[in-house]
């Protein structure tokens, strides 16, 4: 039986991680406390987002602002971050939820390196180690389908504008968001210029606590349906 090539999986899951739609504002009854709100759209692939926005202590000027959505569609669920400022795409970001691992995003580049690097059967001497360990399992035959294991386990990306998880990556991740109490996020803004105030990046790396709160009972009001 032919497997399917981890690049060309990896190829479909970044092409239906479009950026996700936020709402304009949150909703705020009884306070600055933030909620999940939620929208859907009719069409031939129904879609729905639940996000929730929240803010965080900028390093200088004015606060930032951090928008998490799913959307949920017929076939899947996506988790998306979108940021109101440029963030360092090259510096490290991860997400963890309660007190659980951190899991890190990488660049569409990267994973496009590391799913050619599987397919042609060369181990990546380059990257982090988990890269490494992946392709250690699969030239074990520990991992049955590694395209689909690649997108499940790695498919976590980031750029200068957001994060996003693809389909499979989310619905590994959706147990723990189920019961989970705070989503955290670290992030580090974007590049450095002249008002600056740390030459240390690890300084301007920023922590946003998102609460999970009334997520799930949301998400499943808004399943689209037929």
């Amino acid at each position: 039986m032919l497997r399917p090539f981890p690049y060309l999986l990896l190829l479909t899951a970044l092409a239906a991680l479009a950026p996700a739609a936020a709402s304009a504002s949150p909703e705020k009854p009884g306070g600055d406390r933030p909620v999940w709100t939620h929208s859907c759209s009719d069409g031939g692939d129904r879609q729905c987002h639940l996000t929730l926005r929240q803010r965080y202590d900028a390093a200088i000027g004015k606060d930032g602002e951090v928008a998490v959505t799913l959307r949920r569609s017929r076939s899947c669920v996506t988790l998306h971050v979108a940021f109101d400022a440029p963030v360092a795409a090259e510096r490290p970001a991860w997400i963890a939820i309660d007190d659980g691992a951190r899991l890190p995003f990488y660049t569409e580049a990267e994973l496009t390196r590391l799913a050619r690097a599987v397919d042609a059967d060369q181990e990546p001497a380059w990257g982090p180690d988990e890269f490494r360990g992946f392709y250690a399992e699969v030239k074990q035959g520990r991992v049955t389908s590694a395209g689909n294991e690649l997108v499940a386990r790695f498919a976590r990306v980031k750029d200068s504008h957001g994060l996003g998880l693809a389909c499979a990556a989310t619905a590994r991740l959706m147990p723990d968001l189920a019961r989970g109490r705070v989503l955290t996020i670290e992030f580090t803004p974007g590049g450095k210029g002249e008002t600056e105030p740390y030459h240390w990046p690890r300084m301007a790396t920023r922590r946003v606590s998102v609460p999970l709160e009334g997520m799930t009972l949301t998400l499943d009001s808004t399943a689209p349906r037929d």
